[in-house]
């Protein structure tokens, strides 16, 4: 269960593989909702009481702790051994491609699963591609650092982590707070390492706010997600799929920035997506931007093969 978490929490990093996804195809993912529906209000109510039997007793408390310490693991990997936060500051191109292709080969397994769109389906991916647009273009390419605008980014986060088919990471990606809420987590890692509690205190305030919109994101959505998918669980990853599709506009490797003056200063205010120029394809940067989508688009579909080569387990899971 440990390194399921791992690739969950490795997942959760990258844009375009959801950790939904490997629950879903590793079989873990309806018994994954059931454990977080079960720490709910009665369970606060117990803990809050200091009733610690009744807690253990409603809560799956020892599948919760082994996906999510799997998790934590998979998330140190992506972010101090490999910096993709960093790297994604300082070589936009070749991290961007990678993100691309990963995402292409989420939206092709996403459709497979969803099936063939009828009527209802069309309409479902509209909808999601109009959301995608909205977002895409509404979403400004500088996002506050105010503590509501962080809550509402774990918000949203977790909902998407919790859905099969699009990434935690990717909504960040686009609400331009990939790197500012990743990056603040190798920051709190490493200032932790060094003993550097100030460096670690200025984390939290990024963290903390983040953790809490988590929280009440996945206590609120997990009952309401669990509510849809049972009833429009193909129509839901269409509508998912169509906002992925229309998203890839903010992921194209190679954008022109839009500048404009405010208070006699230039402020960056959105991208556009380009063709790269010769020169840019002839350095080592453009040719990683080429390669590596075709990368990450294979290392989609292998993750998908191995998954589900294994036989699911239950809904309800082995005991652990």
């Amino acid at each position: 269960m440990i390194s399921r978490g791992v690739m969950m929490g490795i997942a959760e990093v990258i844009p375009g593989v959801s950790g939904g996804t490997l629950a879903l195809i590793s079989g873990i993912y309806g018994r994954l909702v059931d454990a977080i529906k079960s720490a709910n209000l009665p369970a606060l109510k117990s803990l809050l009481r200091f009733r610690l039997g009744e807690v253990f007793r409603q809560v799956h408390w020892i599948f919760l702790l082994l996906v999510f310490s799997g998790q934590g693991l998979g998330i140190v990997l992506c972010t101090k051994i490999i910096p993709l936060p960093d790297l994604l500051r300082s070589h936009p191109a070749p991290v961007l491609g990678l993100f691309f292709g990963l995402i292409v080969g989420s939206i092709l397994l996403l459709g497979r699963d969803a099936g063939r769109p009828g009527g209802l389906g069309i309409v479902a991916y509209l909808v999601g591609g109009a959301v995608g647009w909205v977002v895409v273009t509404g979403v400004p390419a500088e996002t506050p650092t105010d503590l509501w605008f962080i809550f509402l980014c774990g918000i949203i986060a977790i909902c998407a982590w919790i859905l099969p088919g699009i990434s935690g990471s990717y909504t960040l990606l686009l609400l331009k707070k990939y790197d500012y809420i990743w990056g603040s987590i190798g920051a709190a890692l490493g200032a932790l390492g060094k003993g550097d509690f100030a460096g670690l205190g200025e984390a939290l305030k990024i963290l903390l706010p983040f953790a809490l919109g988590a929280l009440a994101g996945i206590s609120l959505f997990s009952r309401l997600l669990s509510w849809v998918l049972a009833r429009y669980q193909n129509l839901t990853m269409m509508a998912m799929n169509g906002l992925l599709i229309v998203s890839l506009y903010a992921i194209f490797p190679w954008q022109d920035a839009k500048y404009e003056m405010h208070r006699g200063k230039e402020k960056l205010i959105g991208t556009v997506p380009r063709l790269p120029s010769g020169e840019e394809l002839a350095r080592w940067e453009g040719v990683l931007a080429c390669v590596l989508p075709i990368v990450g688009f294979v290392l989609v579909l292998m993750v998908d093969r191995m998954a589900r080569a294994k036989k699911p387990e239950s809904a309800a899971g082995p005991a652990v």
